[in-house]
């Protein structure tokens, strides 16, 4: 905070604030993205996933300003309103409070920000929660149809101009994926792998991809390798810090992912596992053996 000194810290605080309100990707909050999306939809995956993120951009900004408004009539007002309705006040501090929270002590991510949308919508709700008076002190300015009309498809065009700038910027959804996992943190256990032990799964490509990763902890001694079932083509994977990796175009087809112990002694692998819940569409093969709830956590991006 030293280093940071006044300004640093009002601008780190802004900052955190506009990341907690901002919802361009709330549409991958809390999901990996399809675990094998038929071809026909990953055609037509990023338009769909700009339209979405423009309806959620604009709902948002609407929601926010009606919301603000509101709230700046009920302060411009409050000496001439007899009483207020508790409830909104006590929805007004708990907004304020949650926004505070994450902005001045906590950490931000803008998936946090979806708490705030019941919350907003409850201050947008009206007459539910108006008092007896507001609607009478409140000053209603009418525009003509004319301008309105100008006024929503200017806003339009400006939103859509600016979602199909971003749109190369945008996170493409992967083509095959499986990444759920329990985390370290929370004593995820580890599965042991014999000496030399191969382990191998079948995944499916319904679109062409550029690259693909197996998770794999920093400390594990494996290698791997994807091979096309129909061409019979090998893809050698490469070893980074958390993962085995492969830059190359992947055409579409069926895949096998192939890693191996390359000690003389087991190792520990970190696998998704359950009781009976298949979270891959084909089986981990170890030691000759189907295993139809384990699978690899991996990822093939387009």
């Amino acid at each position: 905070m030293k280093s940071l000194g006044p300004a640093g810290i009002l601008g780190r605080w802004v900052e955190k604030a506009s990341i907690l309100l901002n919802v361009s990707f709330m549409q991958q909050a809390y999901t990996g993205g399809f675990i094998q999306a038929p071809g026909w939809y990953q055609k037509m995956g990023p338009t769909l996933s700009l339209l979405g993120s423009l309806i959620m951009r604009i709902g948002f900004i609407l929601l926010y300003t009606e919301t603000l408004i509101r709230c700046l009539r009920l302060w411009r007002n409050r000496a001439t309103i007899p009483t207020v309705d508790p409830r909104i006040t006590l929805t007004i501090l708990t907004a304020l409070g949650y926004l505070a929270f994450h902005t001045l002590l906590w950490e931000t991510e803008s998936r946090y920000g979806q708490v705030m949308l019941p919350i907003l919508g409850i201050l947008c709700a009206l007459p539910s929660l108006a008092t007896a008076n507001l609607n009478d002190l409140f000053v209603k300015r009418s525009m003509t149809a004319k301008r309105v009309g100008w006024s929503v498809v200017g806003l339009l065009a400006v939103f859509v101009g600016v979602g199909a700038g971003n749109l190369q910027r945008m996170p493409q959804s992967p083509v095959a994926t499986q990444q759920s996992q329990l985390s370290l943190q929370f004593d995820a256990k580890r599965t042991p792998i014999e000496a030399n032990g191969t382990l191998t799964q079948e995944i499916r490509l319904n679109h062409l991809a550029r690259s693909a990763s197996v998770s794999l902890a920093p400390d594990l001694l494996f290698s791997g390798q994807l091979v096309n079932l129909k061409t019979h083509r090998h893809y050698r994977f490469t070893r980074m810090p958390s993962a085995l990796v492969i830059n190359h175009v992947l055409p579409v087809g069926n895949y096998q992912i192939q890693l191996k112990n390359l000690l003389n002694r087991p190792q520990s692998l970190l696998l998704t596992q359950t009781l009976n819940d298949r979270l891959a569409p084909y089986p981990l093969v170890y030691g000759g053996t189907q295993h139809p709830y384990a699978s690899f956590v991996y990822q093939f991006d387009r």
